[in-house]
């Protein structure tokens, strides 16, 4: 699933690929994961096919980077930014409780 920001003349995509924040719920639910992933079209693809520019940028200084070009340039800008919940169930359900837990001591 992609989630669509828009700014100005940019557009920024979070981008899992997936059903990434149903997949984290399921998981702290003890489902299996089931028909959760599937593939998205290329967006910059897309985006250029409307006459727009697309970036995908591979690591937090590329985004940055093209985050603060697009803002000084003219026309429709799209950022397709990959993002990864894989970490969540561990992070949100086990080591929150754990440190909040702690926390009350």
């Amino acid at each position: 699933m992609i989630k669509l920001f828009v700014y100005k003349n940019l557009i920024i995509g979070l981008n899992d690929n997936a059903y990434g924040m149903i997949q984290s719920k399921h998981e702290d639910l003890g489902f299996k994961n089931y028909g959760l992933d599937y593939g998205n079209p290329d967006f910059v693809k897309y985006a250029e096919s409307f006459g727009a520019d697309g970036y995908k940028p591979d690591s937090v200084e590329e985004f940055q980077q093209t985050f603060k070009k697009v803002l000084n340039l003219k026309g429709v800008h799209l950022i397709d930014l990959a993002i990864d919940y894989s970490l969540n169930h561990e992070i949100l359900n086990l080591l929150l409780k754990k440190y909040s837990s702690e926390l009350k001591k």
